[in-house]
């Protein structure tokens, strides 16, 4: 028989033994909470500290309703007033006249709907020096909800 080499014999290897003890995965994932929920405390703290709740400013719920129902309506009308002032215009009228109807065509909604609630506050005409501080609010409440109601808040 030919010679043959004997096989190759090694010793068994050893098992690895863990080079970190678990010990240590266990209080690295300890420290790892602590920080996290730390930082989330302090920059919790942080933000609310340094922005104070905010307080909302004060509106009028009835006129925020009449907003709402005016908002939908403005573009339609202004549209066809615009289109009645240049069908005018075709029709020879004069500049001036076509423009006043259709200015008037457009404030004809905000007088039904809008002015009599805020004429309910403050009477149009009413000078300054005779408008109260109480009014003032009312008023300032009034126009806030009103603008709340046409942007749809």
């Amino acid at each position: 028989m030919p010679d043959t080499p004997a096989p190759i014999v090694t010793p068994a290897t050893p098992a690895i033994q863990p080079v970190i003890p678990t010990a240590f995965y266990w209080m690295f994932g300890v420290v790892a909470v602590m920080v996290t929920g730390l930082t989330l405390a302090f920059g919790t703290f942080l933000y609310f500290d340094l922005h104070p709740a905010i307080t909302p400013k004060p509106f009028d719920a009835s006129l925020q309703k009449i907003g709402k129902a005016y908002g939908p309506s403005l573009a339609p009308v202004r549209g066809a007033a615009f289109e009645k002032a240049a069908d005018d215009l075709d029709a020879g009228k004069p500049f001036s006249q076509a423009w006043a109807s259709a200015i008037k065509a457009i404030q004809e909604p905000y007088d039904q709907q809008v002015t009599p609630a805020l004429s309910a506050i403050i009477p149009a005409g009413t000078p300054d020096d005779k408008i109260s501080a109480q009014q003032t609010k009312a008023m300032s409440a009034a126009l806030r909800g009103l603008g709340m109601g046409l942007s749809g808040k």
